[in-house]
């Protein structure tokens, strides 16, 4: 037959309660079945599961799943604790609401977080999460001394990779030139790509005056500032 679920509010934590159940028709009543449970009160939930952080430029990301179980209360909110290397105590940082189970925080470049999320219900706080590590990385620096040596029609940039502690590793460099005309707005401009282990590049067929060239670097973060640098062609204008 059907199955038929009751809920029953108001019990007494700790203590025994008996209840019988039996089916009444017209006839008359049936055998009961009789049951006993010892109710317990509300407990602190699980801790939150699978803490895990995404690194960004001066923040950083946290993302967890919610406890298996709530502790019989449902859960309220979150509390993020980090600090800083493996010695300091943890310190609260951060409270969400019980329907976020992600977070932005502020950081600061090339320092090592930990993290740990707790839940709370209305009774109590969970114990911690894993700990989530993570060292916040920054857009790469600024290439150094770039130049241009003349090679007939042609010149060779060279330049120096950034150096900057806190930068993820450089996936590769971005060259933009502008071209003009002596005397004149911009006529047009040009981007090349060369990989993060070639440090120089030639630009062919000079046929204008002035190039106005920047070098970028980029890695996971996005582009880094230029260096630059101006040209003037001795070929002149085509």
């Amino acid at each position: 037959g059907d199955i038929i679920i009751v809920q029953i509010t108001g019990l007494a934590p700790n203590q025994s309660h008996g209840f019988q159940v039996f089916a009444q028709n017209y006839v008359g009543a049936s055998p009961s079945n009789n049951v006993w449970i010892t109710t317990t009160p509300p407990a602190a939930p699980d801790p939150p599961r699978n803490l895990a952080a995404n690194i960004g430029d001066k923040k950083v990301t946290l993302m967890w799943d919610a406890p298996i179980r709530t502790g019989g209360s449902p859960i309220t909110e979150y509390v993020i604790s980090a600090r800083i290397g493996t010695v300091n105590p943890f310190h609260e940082v951060k409270k969400v609401s019980s329907s976020e189970t992600s977070v932005t925080l502020d950081t600061i470049n090339g320092m090592p977080y930990q993290f740990v999320v707790y839940a709370k219900n209305n009774v109590s706080t969970s114990g911690a999460s894993n700990i989530a590590k993570a060292v916040s990385i920054s857009l790469p620096g600024a290439p150094t001394n770039l130049t241009a040596t003349p090679n007939s029609n042609n010149f060779v940039l060279s330049w120096t990779a950034p150096i900057s502690s806190a930068a993820a590793p450089v996936d590769k460099y971005v060259i933009n030139v502008k071209i003009n005309t002596s005397g004149r707005d911009v006529d047009s401009s040009e981007e090349h790509f060369v990989p993060a282990d070639t440090t120089t590049f030639t630009l062919t067929r000079l046929t204008h005056s002035n190039y106005e060239i920047a070098v970028h670097a980029v890695n996971d973060i996005g582009i880094g500032p230029p260096v630059t640098h101006t040209y003037t062609s001795n070929s002149g204008p085509e």
